[in-house]
């Protein structure tokens, strides 16, 4: 899992990223995490977009996945 950020400010980045087990996106990457959010058509956040070790779209909406069936999401995308 990695975090990219929509974070006005590095403080708040900073703040945010403290308390996640994951990797992130460094904040000073900005044009990167606008082209994610182009390519990944992110209209919100937050935004779950599950992909393949290829960049193949497993799910397009990982949020509302994990909400239902928590469970259930990692392990059908794992496959």
């Amino acid at each position: 899992m990695v975090s990219v950020s929509c974070n006005e400010n590095s403080e708040s980045f900073d703040e945010y990223f403290k308390e996640m087990p994951w990797k992130a996106l460094p904040f000073s990457d900005r044009d990167r995490s606008t082209q994610l959010g182009e390519k990944y058509g992110v209209e919100g956040i937050p935004a779950l977009i599950i992909v393949s070790s290829t960049y193949e779209i497993l799910t397009p909406d990982g949020v509302d996945e994990l909400r239902a069936a928590f469970d259930k999401g990692f392990d059908q995308w794992s496959q």
